[in-house]
């Protein structure tokens, strides 16, 4: 029997072929190393272990942290080294890229002055929150982004056709994109597919998610509104003509101004007017902390006793003036919206409140 050096820390190389460090190859460097290494041990062999990655410069970063490990570990580690990647991606992204091989360093452990157990650091879950939705127990991204959505395994252009590969916990996205949509399949670790939908871009923080028959509209990076059987929805019916005229009709308008924010054209409420039939009620940015503030104060001015059951005439409620409001609205307690769709745009809106 080979007698161990237990003082000699030993150095297992994995080279980069492709130039690019991401999960999958982690991955089959811990594979080939628990192959070549660690399936020969006993199962009573525990050895230190730490991940590093050699640079262009030839210097070392460490991945992950110190364990001690035996043969029966791989699937842990790949979990802990896995959450490690996405917790410190945006850190480490263009370093990652520099990296020209992967080294484990490890020491086997004199087992008569040790435990005979695992001692594997446990990745605490980084602060950066992801927001999602879950449909059909699917925990689905609401960022507008794509490439905010997870670990990047895979990007590249075909056509007018950008196709990524992002990796989140147990997720894999699948994702066709282009300047006005997106496809997404939705598959586990094991490769099943389990959801496919797609969105639709209206503007830089708004799209409409399809997800079989139900729609969701995302704006600000949040579920605003979520309409039901879609397909099945009666847009437009042929109006019955009231036996009386009614006056309760209340007219609204919003204007907006143009501003340049990291070289991308924002718009923003300046200011709003509303005309009851007999009032005109006019508000300002200037006196508003923001554009929210004012569009807070124009809806509330309309939750009224006095306004119960009219109907108010909103100027572009289909594009953005109608962004503008859903994004309020949804932030308002004890409410229910009830939108109406007309080819992806909202031609109509019901509010309810308290017991209206």
């Amino acid at each position: 029997m080979t007698k161990i050096n237990f003082k000699k820390v030993h150095l297992f190389q994995y080279k980069l072929d492709n130039g690019i460090l991401d999960y999958t190859v982690i991955s089959n460097c811990l594979d080939t190393f628990f192959n070549d290494i660690m399936n020969l041990l006993e199962d009573s062999q525990y050895v230190t272990f730490q991940l590093v990655y050699k640079l262009s410069d030839n210097t070392f970063r460490s991945l992950g942290y110190l364990n001690k490990i035996n043969k029966n570990d791989l699937d842990t580690l790949k979990s802990n080294l896995l959450l490690f990647h996405q917790n410190n991606f945006d850190d480490y992204n263009e370093v990652f890229k520099e990296a020209i091989s992967i080294y484990i360093k490890y020491r086997y452990l004199d087992m008569s002055k040790t435990e005979n157990k695992s001692l594997i650091v446990e990745t605490k879950i980084s602060k950066k929150e992801i927001q999602t939705h879950f449909v059909n127990n699917t925990s689905i991204p609401l960022m507008y982004n794509t490439e905010s959505w997870g670990i990047i395994e895979n990007k590249y252009n075909f056509g007018s056709i950008t196709k990524y590969l992002i990796i989140r916990g147990n997720y894999r996205y699948d994702i066709n994109q282009t300047v006005s949509s997106r496809y997404v399949e939705i598959s586990n670790k094991s490769n099943k597919l389990i959801l496919q939908f797609n969105d639709k871009f209206e503007s830089d923080n708004y799209f409409i998610r399809t997800i079989k028959d139900t729609q969701f509209h995302i704006i600000d990076n949040k579920n605003v509104v979520k309409i039901n059987d879609k397909q099945n929805i009666k847009f437009i019916d042929k109006i019955k003509q009231d036996n009386a005229i009614t006056n309760n009709i209340i007219t609204l308008d919003l204007e907006t101004y143009s501003s340049n924010i990291n070289n991308e054209e924002v718009l923003n409420v300046i200011s709003a007017c509303i005309y009851d039939g007999i009032n005109k009620h006019y508000f300002y940015l200037s006196d508003y902390n923001s554009g929210d503030d004012l569009l807070r104060t124009v809806i509330k001015s309309l939750m009224n006793e006095k306004y119960n059951n009219y109907k108010v005439y909103v100027h572009n409620l289909s594009r953005f003036d109608g962004i503008f409001l859903l994004k309020i609205l949804a932030t308002i307690k004890d409410t229910k919206l009830i939108p109406i769709i007309k080819d992806d745009k909202m031609v109509a809106l019901t509010l309810k409140f308290g017991n209206r």
